[in-house]
């Protein structure tokens, strides 16, 4: 019991960390370009990854995935509900859905193989789970651009970077006509 009771503490204590975490880890890209926060933005949540069970891990994650795409993406949510006319919360709903399933497996991946290679080697364990969770902002946001972001020091609109993110993989299934 006295177990259960620990564990059940310990969840408030993690899911504010990894939001936390999320939160900094979104304020490192632009508009508000705070780079000194990205050594040590993902820090708290590596740190709850370690000391959490598999299934909290894969929440927590989640969970920091939502967080920091909605400090990159405030923005998500009502662009959809106003440009189709919709009410916010189906743009809430739509902001969700794409986090959920676009951004969260590939965060929710990485999270699982740290926890299990976290400890086998102390000097190359914040190297692979930087470059783990790099390869995952990138293939998830189909840029280098993270969640919902974008890493280039200019702002651009949420149409310049979907058309980027999308024609890619067009250009690349078809090379011949991504020449012309």
């Amino acid at each position: 019991m006295g177990d259960r009771i620990r564990v059940v503490a310990r969840l408030p204590i993690a899911i504010a960390l990894s939001s936390a975490s999320g939160v900094l880890y979104g304020l490192t890209f632009p508009t508000t370009s705070l780079q000194p926060l990205a050594w040590v933005a993902l820090v708290p949540f590596f740190v709850v990854l370690r000391r959490v069970g598999r299934g909290t891990a894969v929440l927590v994650t989640w969970i920091w995935t939502i967080t920091a795409a909605y400090t990159l993406g405030d923005w998500f949510a009502g662009s959809i509900a106003r440009y189709y006319h919709q009410p916010l919360t189906i743009g809430i709903g739509f902001f969700f859905g794409v986090s959920s399933l676009m951004a969260a497996p590939y965060y929710v991946l990485v999270a699982v193989a740290y926890r299990a290679f976290a400890g086998t080697s102390r000097t190359i364990d914040p190297f692979l789970a930087a470059a783990a969770w790099w390869r995952a902002s990138w293939h998830a946001a189909g840029s280098s651009g993270g969640i919902h972001g974008h890493s280039s020091g200019t702002r651009r609109s949420a149409a310049t970077r979907s058309c980027r993110s999308q024609t890619w993989p067009a250009s690349m299934a078809s090379p011949s006509r991504s020449w012309r």
